[in-house]
């Protein structure tokens, strides 16, 4: 009977041992760790100060809605391999006061992180039916919804900004994110200034969202704010409508 007690004792001590080698087991996360990708407005404000206070005292923009349709994500390590992340046709309702958007989660092998690749365009083709979001909808079925819409008011009248635009951004993680089994959580955040779309970058001044004539320098500005080029600089783009435009040469920066 003593054997007895003591052999039951042993199964029981090697059961325990058993169960927390599982438990550990199944906590660890071995080779991968999750990863969020997020996005939010630079400023906290939806209302935005005069850029030239002493010449444009009465002008004021205020932002309500901004919307953006991400297509296609992905972070790219040291070697140049890419992660993808779920975001198809994912239309962004990205908060004015300033908190973060989180677009995707995906488990990531561990490395080094450089990189991160993401597309704002409309939904085209078979596509469009699935977008479910009347803001970003544009003309009958089978044909391409926006890219962009931006709502607000200047000047105390109110204003609706589409792009059809086919918007690139490339952000340059530096120094790299490191993903190890240490790692508990981790996110990269891209930060956008949609206040600077609208003014212009020469005269400092507001650019009218409702003249129609300020349209292709605010979706110009949009470009250049995102590196948004078919080039690695985004140096130049051509728009829908054929007009060429110019901007600063720059690096890929931490937008």
């Amino acid at each position: 009977m003593k054997h007895l007690f003591k052999s039951y004792r042993l199964t029981a001590f090697i059961l325990a041992v058993l169960m927390a080698g599982c438990s550990v087991a199944d906590n660890q996360k071995t080779g991968v760790q999750e990863v969020a990708i997020k996005m939010q407005a630079g400023s906290s404000q939806g209302k935005y100060a005069s850029a030239q206070a002493t010449t444009m005292a009465a002008d004021s923009l205020q932002l309500d809605t901004i919307k953006l349709m991400v297509d296609e994500l992905k972070l790219k390590n040291v070697e140049e391999d890419s992660v993808d992340f779920e975001v198809n046709n994912l239309v962004v309702d990205l908060p004015v006061d300033g908190s973060e958007f989180t677009l995707s989660t995906e488990q990531v092998p561990n490395g080094m992180y450089k990189k991160l690749d993401l597309e704002v365009k409309g939904a085209e083709g078979d596509e469009y039916h699935e977008v479910n979001d009347e803001d970003m909808m544009e003309g009958p079925a089978d044909s391409l919804s926006h890219s962009m819409v931006i709502k607000g008011f200047y000047n105390d009248s109110s204003f609706t900004f589409e792009s059809n635009q086919h918007f690139e951004i490339e952000k340059r993680i530096d120094p790299p994110l490191e993903v190890t089994d240490s790692t508990s959580t981790v996110s990269v955040t891209l930060t956008l200034d949609p206040g600077n779309w609208f003014v212009d970058p020469q005269t400092g001044e507001y650019l009218d969202p409702n003249d129609p004539d300020n349209y292709h320098m605010i979706e110009a500005n949009i470009a250049q704010s995102l590196h948004s080029m078919h080039e690695e600089y985004g140096r130049e783009y051509e728009n829908d409508h054929g007009e060429h435009h110019e901007g600063d040469e720059g690096g890929h920066g931490d937008d």
